[in-house]
Order: structure tokens, then C-alpha cells, then sequence
């Protein structure tokens, strides 16, 4: 007889679920995005100018509409932006690792 112990959860209907989803859905999207690292590293620099675009730009929007929703949007793409950059140059040194 079967107990707790012995039960493989990643067998359990729910774990192929998420497999299986991510293996149809997720993995296929990730794909779209970026096929390899260069890609990853590209794109990856236009979201940030991106970000960065649209907090500056909500700088002087602010000052018209809502300035205290605006000013706290801003900063928060800011920090997110700061993030990103930070696991960009985090993946650039791994990746360039090997070269130094």
C-alpha cells in the first residue's frame, strides 16, 4: 500500500498540468520574444528605453493631471527600469564570463 512518503508530485495531475501548459503556451511566447540570448539582450534594452521613455515623459504630464498618480507612476517605471538593468548586466557578465 501506497503511502505519502512514496507519492511523486511531479507525476501528480496538477504538475503535468503546469507542464504541459507551459510546454503549449508559455514556451512558445518566450520563443516570439527572444530565440536566443542576443535577442534577449536587445530586446531586452529597448524595453528599458522604452520604460524610461515613458516615465520621463509622464514628468511633465504630471503637472497637469493628477500629479501625485503621475509622479508615483513615473517612479515606479523608474524602479522598475533600475531592475531590469540590473538583471541585464547581471546576464552580461555571466555571459561574457568565460571571455574575461
Amino acid at each position: 500500500m501506497p503511502n505519502i512518503h512514496s507519492y511523486r508530485w511531479e507525476y501528480s495531475p496538477l504538475a503535468r498540468m503546469g507542464n504541459k501548459l507551459w510546454q503549449d503556451i508559455i514556451d512558445p511566447l518566450l520563443r516570439l520574444i527572444a530565440n536566443d540570448e542576443l535577442d534577449f539582450f536587445l530586446r531586452m534594452r529597448c524595453v528599458i528605453q522604452i520604460i524610461l521613455v515613458v516615465a520621463i515623459a509622464l514628468l511633465p504630464v504630471s503637472i497637469i493631471f493628477h500629479p501625485g498618480h503621475l509622479l508615483v507612476a513615473s517612479g515606479l517605471l523608474f524602479d522598475i527600469a533600475g531592475v531590469l538593468r540590473v538583471f541585464l548586466l547581471e546576464e552580461l557578465t555571466d555571459a561574457l564570463k568565460p571571455f574575461c
